[in-house]
C-alpha cells in the first residue's frame, strides 16, 4: 500500500515537471524567435532607417538599438517570470 502512494506521489512529480518543461520550451521557442527577428533588424538596419524616413543615421541607429535592447529586456523580464 506505501509502495503505490509512494508511486502516485511520484507520477504527480513527475506530470508537474512535463507541464513545466512544456512550458519553457514553448518560452524559448518564442525568445529564439524573437531574437531572430532582432537579429534581422540590425543586419538590415539600412532598411529600417529608410522605412522609417530616418535621415539622420546616428539618431536613428541609437533609436533602434534602444527598441532592440528594450525588446530583449521585456524578453528576459518573461523568462524570469
Amino acid at each position: 500500500m506505501l509502495d503505490i502512494m509512494i508511486l502516485q506521489s511520484e507520477q504527480g512529480r513527475a506530470e508537474k515537471l512535463e507541464d513545466r518543461l512544456f512550458t519553457i520550451n514553448g518560452t524559448i521557442r518564442t525568445l529564439l524567435s524573437r531574437e531572430a527577428q532582432l537579429e534581422y533588424r540590425l543586419k538590415h538596419i539600412e532598411n529600417e532607417l529608410a522605412s522609417r524616413n530616418i535621415l539622420n543615421r546616428q539618431e536613428g541607429e541609437r533609436i533602434l538599438r534602444d527598441e532592440c535592447r528594450m525588446n530583449l529586456t521585456r524578453c528576459e523580464l518573461n523568462v524570469s517570470a
